[in-house]
């Protein structure tokens, strides 16, 4: 083991039993004050802007986890042989699920009589689906027809029917299910495949985080340190590569039946029109400018607190411009996982970020301003990697390496303790500028569990 991974080892364990990588909640952003909702006529002039793009646009698709966790509950159901809440569901509602389109013919005409366990089995496992190993990206979620469509066809349909002219697509992806998904996304697109400028890249294994024990001891799997993947932050590097000016960031689970799909492409359009209209107006004022036409434009999309406005210099401003900007979707929360759009307190004064609970102190006054978020963050965001003058920027100089997240999971049976990186939308994009629009709940349908894929969203209008 050489000197630079005994540091890296040394700082990893600093981070995961010393240091508390918590943040400090200002407030809320809601409604009028840092969360803004469209008007009709912003919308049209968004979309308006979006028409008229001619920059180089890509989208950047997180797909390499599997789809193991969605089928908990038959796992379970194996483990015990005894039916749980879940599994019963699911056994009662195959045949309204895509997957059951993906059962043999001679399987389906006999299901009454298979034994459950044994039907578990052939979906989770090598002998039958292998679901449990499969890419999430490419099990079955929507049924059209007597035909049915993955999330990594789904995308890409949705895709070509918002960008008829063409766009770059790209997923981070298992390298070794490369194959597979691109013949799945060609099977469905067929002639329109070359309007899709198809890329894929693999999360980088130097960013995997070293694993500690109960003790705090490194632990030695078959004499190397044990490591896993430092969450979805490790794939700033990957978006730091994509060669696009705008690029439209979403989930590989959250997309909805081909039926329901324009609502999610007209958000995208206003999202990223808003985007433009953004930067043109930051161009007409580093042009110009003025503390008081910052303050009208700062009123208008609430993207800085009163007292940096009030503090800026012209230079200050030039410097604030240069940055990388983002335009995030924000969803009324209902209730679901996901993290919310806050004011956080920054050595500047107070910043605008999404947080994650686990981010969040304990103590009663941060909990209660977190139990005031109105609104949570469904992965749908536009963003731009150029300057106002069209030149690249260097993702990686914008993050903040100091709000990593500590986790703690299980391997073989024992508590493993490693740090994440900064999430790609927390921490990976702290020093960025930062809009929040709230969008409408039909743009988000995640898929956690199989039975999600019963909700209307994922099936047919």
């Amino acid at each position: 083991m050489g000197e630079e991974e005994k540091s890296a080892i040394s700082v990893q364990k600093k981070q995961v039993f010393e240091i508390i990588p918590e943040v400090e909640l200002i407030d809320v952003c809601s409604i009028g004050t840092g969360l803004m909702t469209l008007s009709d006529n912003q919308k049209h002039e968004a979309i308006l802007a979006f028409k008229e793009i001619d920059e180089v646009i890509s989208y950047f698709i997180p797909a390499s986890g599997s789809g193991s966790r969605m089928f908990n509950s038959l796992h379970q159901f194996i483990e015990t042989k005894e039916q749980n809440p879940e599994s019963a569901r699911f056994f009662k509602e195959l045949k309204n699920l895509a997957l059951y389109q993906k059962l043999p013919q001679t399987t389906r005409e006999k299901l009454e009589k298979i034994d459950l366990v044994s039907l578990a089995h052939y979906f989770l496992h090598a002998e039958g689906l292998n679901l449990s190993e499969t890419p999430k990206g490419l099990i079955a979620f929507h049924q059209v027809g007597n035909s049915v469509l993955n999330p990594f066809q789904n995308h890409s349909l949705q895709a070509a029917k918002l960008f008829p002219d063409g766009v770059k697509m790209h997923f981070t992806v298992d390298a070794k299910s490369e194959a597979d998904i691109l013949f799945s996304i060609s099977g469905v697109l067929g002639g329109q495949l070359n309007k899709l400028n198809l890329s894929f890249s693999v999360q980088d294994p130097e960013t995997h985080a070293y694993c500690f024990d109960d003790n705090q001891e490194l632990i030695i799997v078959d004499d190397q340190p044990l490591r896993r993947p430092a969450g979805h932050g490790a794939l700033l590097k990957n978006l730091n590569e994509i060669e696009a000016d705008i690029v439209l960031i979403k989930n590989i689970d959250n997309i909805q039946h081909p039926s329901r799909t324009e609502v999610s492409n007209d958000v995208s359009r206003y999202l990223i029109g808003t985007l433009k209209v953004f930067q043109n107006e930051l161009r007409k004022l580093n042009e110009d400018f003025s503390l008081l036409e910052l303050r009208n434009l700062n009123n208008k999309y609430q993207w800085l607190s009163s007292e940096v406005v009030e503090d800026l210099t012209a230079s200050q401003f030039i410097e604030l411009v240069s940055r990388p900007i983002r335009v995030c979707g924000m969803v009324k929360n209902e209730g679901e996982p996901g993290g919310g759009p806050f004011w956080v307190k920054d050595d500047l004064g107070a910043t605008k970020q999404i947080v994650e609970k686990v981010q969040i102190a304990s103590d009663d006054s941060q909990q209660e301003i977190m139990s005031e978020s109105s609104h949570f963050n469904p992965v749908l965001i536009a963003l731009a990697k150029s300057d106002l003058d069209g030149n690249p920027l260097n993702l990686e100089k914008y993050s903040n390496q100091d709000k990593y997240l500590n986790v703690k999971k299980t391997y073989k049976g024992k508590s493993i303790y490693f740090r994440e990186l900064p999430g790609l939308w927390n921490g990976g994009m702290y020093h960025w500028n930062t809009l929040y629009i709230e969008v409408p709940p039909e743009v988000f349908s995640p898929v956690k569990s199989v039975l999600d894929l019963l909700n209307p969203l994922h099936n047919e209008a």
